[in-house]
């Protein structure tokens, strides 16, 4: 991914620069308490002529309110996905078109990306840029960093979806939140989303279960993931690697031939699968399993390379 697909417009960037620099700012300014309210909300959009705002604040809503709820979804995902704290969300790709796909940088090189390009265009080595412009536009002035919770509320209030509430629900499940991502993900689908959204939240309600040692209850959720969108290569893993868990050969070996008719051991998808499993297993996660390596043992003799590669990140 180039720079510059990183870097601002350079209308919004100066509006966000006067909106981060306002102390009495409110648009985007999310109290982490109220950030999962906000993001339960059926429509916590504000509009362009609310009380309180800023000529700036005005100004953004009026030309520039969905591209910067992108930009603040796009800064959830950089966190969640590519945040240097979790081993397992590194390497993993995004889509740009139905077809093609891009490495997602780390914070850090997105930052480092754009800053080397201001500082040979501008000067402006001091000034915050990427992330952390916009996390200055939300910071409500506590000393804690600001969360991907607080990022997505604020983007709701820009432009919602539920894109929104899977990151935020994403980052609380990671950081041991359980209750409210699991509020998170069951708001996604009491409304009406996409196939792909309610494919997502189905997976990470069975991630949710999954963490409280439940295994069959995620296994049911993978599996609900699966029905609402077959194209969901994450879901369809998932199936797999809780069937062999659980000892369900037959599930596991249906999945293994799905995968192996669409993936190759070498695609990003196993790759970053194998990376989150490969963590679950030295976090002492799959202990719990019994005659795992003769399930593994089994499903290896029937199965593709990468079905292979996949179920033996499991030992």
């Amino acid at each position: 991914m180039s720079s510059e697909e990183l870097l601002f417009d350079p209308a919004v960037e100066e509006i966000l620069r006067e909106v981060a620099s306002d102390p009495n700012s409110v648009l985007l300014r999310v109290p982490r308490a109220s950030s999962v309210q906000v993001l339960l909300e059926s429509n916590p959009i504000v509009r362009d002529r609310a009380s309180l705002l800023s000529k700036a604040e005005r100004e953004l809503l009026r030309a520039h309110r969905a591209e910067v709820a992108h930009l603040l979804r796009q800064a959830c995902m950089m966190h969640v996905y590519a945040g240097p704290e979790i081993e397992a969300r590194r390497g993993l790709v995004r889509s740009v078109t139905k077809d093609t796909q891009v490495q997602i940088p780390t914070n850090a090189q997105w930052v480092a990306s754009a800053r080397g390009e201001l500082e040979l265009s501008r000067g402006l080595e001091s000034e915050p840029v990427g992330i952390e412009l916009l996390e200055r536009c939300v910071a409500d002035g506590s000393v804690e960093r600001v969360s991907v919770a607080q990022l997505a509320a604020a983007a709701q209030r820009l432009h919602p979806t539920d894109h929104a509430r899977i990151y935020a629900g994403l980052d609380l499940l990671h950081g041991g939140q359980l209750d409210s991502a699991r509020r998170l993900f069951e708001s996604v689908l009491e409304g009406c989303p996409r196939r792909i959204d309610a494919a997502y939240a189905l997976t990470n309600l069975g991630y949710l279960h999954g963490a409280f040692g439940r295994g069959r209850r995620a296994l049911e959720f993978y599996s609900r993931a699966t029905v609402v969108d077959d194209t969901l290569e994450l879901a369809v893993m998932n199936v797999l690697l809780m069937s062999v868990a659980l000892g369900i050969r037959e599930k596991a070996l249906a999945a293994s031939r799905r995968i192996d008719g669409d993936l190759t051991a070498d695609h990003s998808a196993v790759t970053a699968m194998c990376s989150a499993v490969e963590f679950s297993v030295r976090a002492g996660a799959l202990d719990s399993f019994e005659n795992l390596e003769s399930n593994v043992r089994w499903l290896s003799d029937r199965s593709g390379d990468a079905t292979r590669r996949l179920v033996h990140a499991l030992l």
